[in-house]
This record gives structure tokens, sequence and C-alpha cells, in this order.
């Protein structure tokens, strides 16, 4: 990235990424299922059309006039204010299409236990929110339908097509729909960083030198710590981060074939540097307990000077107004960023798989969802480029990275990114939260970098499908 793209003034030039609710992952067991393949479906994508195509309200209804009913689990999304107005669009997709929806939120930290559950009762929704890290948590048996044609359709309908940074197709099937993306960036404290000479035009652009300007901060006693990245057994964005710092670097979990391999020279210089922000106090000690919020509430109340996150908790900075004068926004360190795309999925096991197919394109009617988003900018991000070039008044500060194409995404399977077996592996470690733990256990026990690295590979092979 050039430096001049580094320049922002009070709100961030963020970098957008896909999926990821703020400070959530999924979190439980495998949910292998025998039937959740059952039913292919293949004519949906034809029958995604206009729920106006429908002017007398038929074709939701079966031949005896009684009404369809169609099952949806929505994901939550940047705030309450937000899920209500989805869910508002949602319900009235029954008038729209004369059917009856059957709607209820699906809890992140729940996602697995609520859908095994379901794949093994049989009491499945027909839509369901789904990222890819959630299909594949089933690999080989993902219960979710392939949608290129939903998807073709869809497009042809609207006139649009979907960026094609937030679509990723994995070994030719494609179970979701993208509805919204995320940006990503760091928050600083300015009035702390101001005394070692720092601000916005000259915040560090790599995570190395992000590392030697926290290291030279907390150097200088200062009142807060001088880096938000935690070690919490169940801090996913910690985890992200430290991630994203070895993948830049040429490091990661796993090898091209989606295997464990953890031994490698970026990931022994990430966890040494890591180690050496802790020996040296620049990271809070109650970290060790922090979960997906524990940066978050670290940064609003006063405890850490610096923390890179998902856009969406801007929200929460412009709530308070001296926290927000006293806020630097940066873009993210140069590299990779793990990007999940989060959308809608419909089951294999649908018996309505056409007006499953409806409500999709429903959700993404420009009618509808130009101004849905608009409206939430810069908490979240169209999946259309559209939206964007018609709107430049809007996509300005914040907002003026929203084109987000080109920018390097991977998921948790990298650098098996495109393969079905590096997804669900790199989704079945990251669900254990293996890597927080074994880093956890290498600073509490003094435990040598590759040794620790050593036991993750152990554990991440007793994780893993072969």
């Amino acid at each position: 990235m050039k430096n001049g793209m580094r320049l922002i003034g009070i709100v961030m030039a963020l970098v957008l990424l896909v999926g990821l609710f703020a400070g959530c992952t999924d979190t439980s067991g495998s949910g292998d299922n025998s039937g959740a393949n059952s039913g292919n479906n293949d004519n949906a994508g034809s029958n995604a059309g206009s729920s106006n195509d429908n002017a007398n309200g038929n074709a939701s209804s079966n031949n005896s006039g009684e009404k369809k009913t169609l099952k949806v689990w929505g994901g939550q999304l940047v705030s309450q204010s937000v899920n209500d107005a989805l869910e508002a669009r949602i319900m009235a997709f029954e008038q729209a299409e004369n059917c009856i929806v059957d709607f209820e939120w699906l809890e992140e930290v729940n996602y697995h236990i609520k859908l095994s559950a379901a794949l093994e009762s049989g009491d499945l929704a027909d839509v369901v929110y789904c990222a890819e890290q959630h299909a594949f948590k089933y690999y080989p048996d993902v219960p979710f339908m392939d949608l290129k044609e939903v998807k073709a359709t869809i497009e042809a309908q609207i006139g649009r097509q979907y960026m094609p940074g937030m679509l990723r197709e994995i070994e030719g099937q494609l179970y979701n729909l993208p509805f919204i993306g995320y940006g990503a960036g760091g928050f600083f404290r300015k009035s702390v960083w101001a005394t070692i000479g720092i601000d916005e035009s000259n915040f560090p652009t790599t995570w190395d030198e992000v590392a030697d300007a926290c290291l030279r901060l907390q150097a200088t006693n200062p009142p807060m710590y001088s880096c938000g990245i935690g070690c919490g057994s169940t801090d996913n964005d910690s985890e992200v981060n430290l991630r994203e710092w070895m993948w830049t670097l040429g490091g990661g979990l796993f090898d091209a074939n989606g295997d464990p391999d953890t031994v490698k020279a970026a990931n022994i210089h990430v966890w040494t540097r890591y180690k050496e922000l802790w020996d040296a106090g620049c990271v809070p000690p109650d970290s060790l307990s922090w979960s997906g919020v524990g940066n978050n509430n670290s940064y609003l109340t006063g405890e850490c000077a610096l923390m890179y996150n998902n856009v969406s908790f801007y929200g929460a900075v412009k709530g308070d107004e001296d926290l927000l004068a006293d806020t630097g926004f940066v873009v993210h360190p140069e590299g990779y960023l793990y990007g999940s795309p989060g959308g809608y999925g419909i089951m294999k096991t649908t018996k309505e798989p056409e007006l499953a197919a409806k409500l999709l394109a429903f959700l993404v009617d420009p009618d509808w969802y130009d101004d849905f988003m608009l409206d939430i900018v810069p908490l979240g991000a169209p999946v259309f480029a559209e939206v964007i070039e018609n709107n430049p008044s809007v996509f300005t500060g914040v907002s003026a990275a929203c084109d987000f194409r080109g920018i390097d995404t991977v998921c948790w399977g990298f650098p098996a990114n495109s393969t079905a077996k590096g997804l669900a592996n790199g989704s079945v470690v990251f669900g254990a939260y293996a890597h927080n733990l074994n880093l956890q256990r290498m600073l509490l026990d003094k435990i040598p970098v590759q040794k620790a690295l050593e036991d993750l590979q152990a554990e991440m092979e007793g994780l893993v499908r072969n």
C-alpha cells in the first residue's frame, strides 16, 4: 500500500474485508450428519426472480391455497437498530410473497450447537446465516446448497454483480451469498502516542513497526498499556491480528495442502516478538482472560492505547465525544487480511428452494438495499460496487476505501485458501482456539517458542480431518 493512502483525518481510511462478526467466532463441534446432503434442489437458481413478478401473490401458495412457510435463521449485524431493520425486511417478505416467515436470530456463540442439533433432529431452517467457516465446519457433508445458479439469477434480476472480493467459490461450490461487508483498522489514543511523536501522519505501517513503536511507548511508562493485542483463550480478535502478522511474513498454521504446519520461521518470529511485547509490559496482564470483546473494553476504559479491530467498533467510539476527540484512526498494517464473506445460505434439506432463493433476491433489491447500507456506513459496507459509485458524497473519510476488490483477504486454512480441506481444517482449529491456548502456555509456563509451536502442531493434528 502506498503511504499516501494511510494519511487520514478524524475518521480512518479503512480496508474492507468480509464476513466476520465483530468480536465473535464459531466455537462448537464438527456437527457431522449423514442427512446433510439430502435434497439437491438444483432448480432454485432459476426461480430467484423478483417477488414483484408475483403480482397476484399465488406463487408462494400451494394449489390448495395454504400458505407456504419459510424458516429463516438470521445473523446479527452491527447494532440493534440495524438488526431491527433487517428483521423488518425479512418479515416484509411475508406480504411480498403471500407466505409465512418463521424467523429467529442465530447467535454466533451458539451457531454450531444449534445447527448440529438441528441436523441431528431434522428440524432445520430453510435459509440460514452463513459464512464459509460455518459451511466447512461440516465438510465433507456440507449441509448448504451450491448457490451459483441463484447468484446468476439474482445478478440478472437486479442488474448488478457481487463484488468479486465478496465471493469465495471453493472447489466449484458457492455456499453463501454475501449481504454485508466490514472494514478493519487501528484505533489509537492520540494524546498518549503524541508523547513519542506519533500521530496519524506517521503511524507505523507494518506489524513489526507497530511492535517496535509499542515497545518505545511502553519504555516511557505511559498511563495506558501500549498494545491491545491480547492472548485470552477465546480472544478471536487478537488471534486474527497475530495470524495476519504470520501470513504477511509467509507463515501460517497450515501448508498448501491444508495440513497442520506450525514450525515455520515466520511463526517463530511473530511469537517471539509477541513474547517481547508481553515481557516488556506492553500488553495488559488481564488480557489472559479476554474474550473477543476484551480488546474493545480495554480501549474504551482507557486500559490500552492501541487496538486493531473491525471498523464496527467505531460505533462505540463515536458515542463518547471525549474518546472520539482523542482517538486516531489508521488503516490496517500492510499485508494479508482475514476475510470471511458473510451472508445467507440455503439448506440442502429445504422443501422450498424457490421461495428461499426469492428471499435472497429480496434482501438485495436495490430499492431497499441501497438505503439500508447508506444508513449504516461506515459500520458496514455494501457488497455491490454500484452503491459506492452512485453515492460518492457518502463514501468519504472512513468509507473512502470501500472498494476492496483488489485486497488480499484469506481465511483460516491459508495458504490452502481455496480448498475444502484447508477451509475445513482451518475452521476446526480456529473454533477450538488452539492458537491462543498454546500461546498462553508459552507465556505462563516459560515454554521455548519452537517447542510451543510444536505443541500446537500436535494439538492441531488431533483436531483436523486427514
